[in-house]
């Protein structure tokens, strides 16, 4: 919405500055159209200069909300979402952290396991006292590694996911505000120039008429 704003406001303001220049020309050669004939009243020349007024007025109105939009909202709604965007980043990034965390615990729990049952097959197939001693302290190193792994997925289920979730959900909410605010502001800028155009041309032909 930013960009487009941008990128409309410079067409706006390309176009008057088309706009006038076209006036200019054809006020100059209208200039020498006046001296070519008799100084008398001519409603033509009357209905042409209030052509190229009319025109000359919508330049300086289309050119004006070129510099709302790019000042008013393009810019503003830039800044306003500019650090939305590295604080969703951030998020997403924490969250893959955490990812990767759980993974290689649950990886690391899987290779706990997978000692354990080796250790117990390994007591029945040589019950030692060295097989027997393997087989217990695998089982332990196993238990306390499902205890942490456990711990850590209700941690991160209860706490830490929701609070990222919380605060994704609010710059969501922030931006989509921003966003709708950009483009109702966008339209009533236009919508406001160019009714106050039209205001604008009636009050200077009704003074020209009397």
């Amino acid at each position: 919405v930013s960009d487009f704003t941008q990128q409309l406001g410079q067409i706006y303001e390309q176009h008057a500055e088309e706009l006038h220049l076209l006036v200019s020309n054809f006020r100059k050669k209208n200039g020498e159209l006046r001296k070519e004939r008799a100084a008398c009243p001519s409603s033509l020349f009357h209905t042409w200069e209030t052509l190229l007024q009319e025109v000359d007025i919508d330049s300086q109105a289309l050119g004006e909300i070129g510099s709302i939009l790019g000042r008013q909202v393009s810019r503003p709604l830039l800044e306003r979402s500019f650090h939305r965007k590295i604080q969703s980043r951030k998020v997403f990034s924490h969250r893959e952290s955490y990812d990767v965390i759980i993974s290689k615990t649950e990886e690391k729990l899987a290779k706990f396991r997978q000692e354990y049952k080796n250790a117990y097959v390994a007591y029945l197939t040589n019950p030692t006292t060295d097989t027997l001693s393997c087989y217990f302290n695998t089982h332990n190193a196993y238990v306390q590694q499902l205890h942490a792994t456990n711990g850590m997925l209700e941690a991160y289920g209860k706490e830490t996911l929701p609070t990222l979730l919380q605060e994704l959900e609010e710059i969501y909410i922030d931006v989509c505000s921003s966003l709708t605010d950009a483009i109702l502001q966008g339209a009533e800028i236009v919508s406001s120039r160019v009714s106050f155009n039209l205001h604008e041309t009636l009050f200077i032909n009704h003074f020209q008429n009397k």
